[in-house]
């Protein structure tokens, strides 16, 4: 077995931005970079210390359930919970300890990251294996939080560099990243690397989507029930290290809480998959030209002419040229989350702007 480790893991991304060579998937152990993940709440003395009230368990099932939910996203290509298999489920636990003095919580997910590993290896026969290590590398970080708490990070980078005056310890500090001590810069690059190879590869950049987003709303949902708990504070560790106040937590929710929005207009789309439904219509994998949003398409094929679903299936389906769809968007922080075409084209219509 290959050890992934700080000292070769430059190697391995190198090698999936080459593109031209291949990793062996199953002959790489990734247990170095599994995050250790901890959650340690400061506040109300009678309610946290070293205890976990009601408030903290339901944010701590709901946690696991967006994890379990994920991990479906990867194997079975939906967040429904009853694709599991009671082996599976066993598999996927969250173990937690709880150290006392304030309520510090470990949860133990290297289960969790070895069957995640299976599920990536066992349903994408289409990969590579250089694709299966970044899209296993990805959903690690999601695991970890990264994503989760990226925006925050990028926040607090741009405040260090405005603050002149703050010492390089300080902005050390701030940098750290605890996954396999890799600091954030460095991160950053490795990051878009990962993505960069995901997005050449359909079935990979599609689940990487969800499952970071998945990822992302059991942060949410944990911060927002540690600030109902009675934490003032809340400290984070696993891929990346984040110290959150009352405030920033607060900020965290309501930006990734972010209402969805209509947009009505003209959109560049690839086409991923169409299926028929049983009134005659028609429901489209779809992804924006840009690949940052994976969404499903309703197409009333009483509305849109033959025509234009000929080019829907033959040219964006078959041929997978970019085709323009004219209609309804639904649209949560940039992020197209489902559309209904009310007309569809091979070129942009003249006279209309790409939203």
């Amino acid at each position: 077995m290959e050890k992934v480790d700080i000292d070769n893991l430059d190697r391995i991304i190198a090698t999936i931005a080459e593109q031209n060579t291949t990793l062996d998937f199953n002959a790489i152990d990734f247990t170095s970079l599994y995050p250790e993940i901890g959650i340690k709440l400061i506040g109300d003395e009678n309610r946290l210390n070293g205890t976990l009230n009601s408030t903290i368990c339901k944010g701590l099932s709901d946690f696991h359930n967006d994890f379990l939910k994920a991990y479906c996203i990867i194997k079975y290509n939906t967040d429904n919970l009853k694709q599991l298999k009671q082996d599976e489920r066993q598999k996927l636990e969250f173990v937690y300890t709880v150290n006392p003095g304030c309520t510090d919580i470990l949860v133990a997910a290297k289960e969790f990251c070895d069957s995640l590993k299976q599920a990536v290896d066992s349903v994408t026969k289409d990969m590579t294996g250089t694709q299966k290590t970044a899209l296993f590398l990805v959903a690690v970080l999601s695991v970890g939080g990264y994503f989760a708490f990226d925006a925050y990070n990028e926040r607090i980078k741009a405040e260090i560099t405005a603050e002149k005056e703050t010492t390089t310890a300080q902005i050390t500090a701030q940098k750290e990243v605890s996954l396999a001590g890799i600091e954030r810069d460095r991160m950053d690059k490795l990051v878009e690397v990962l993505e960069k190879s995901i997005e050449s590869n359909n079935i990979a950049n599609e689940r990487a989507i969800k499952f970071k987003s998945q990822a992302d709303k059991a942060y949410e949902g944990i911060v927002k029930q540690s600030l109902a708990a009675g934490a003032t504070e809340i400290q984070y560790r696993g891929a990346t290290k984040v110290k959150l106040d009352q405030d920033q937590a607060k900020e965290m929710i309501f930006k990734n809480k972010q209402q969805l929005v209509t947009e009505n207009g003209v959109k560049a789309v690839e086409i991923a998959s169409i299926r028929w439904t049983d009134d005659g219509n028609l429901s489209v994998s779809a992804r924006t030209g840009s690949g940052n949003s994976v969404f499903l398409m309703s197409v009333d094929t009483t509305y849109v002419e033959p025509s234009e679903v000929d080019i829907l299936i033959n040219d964006g389906f078959g041929k997978k040229e970019i085709i323009y769809v004219n209609g309804s968007f639904k649209v949560r922080g940039g992020f197209v989350e489902k559309a209904i075409a009310s007309s569809i084209s091979k070129e942009k219509p003249l006279g209309s702007e790409l939203s």
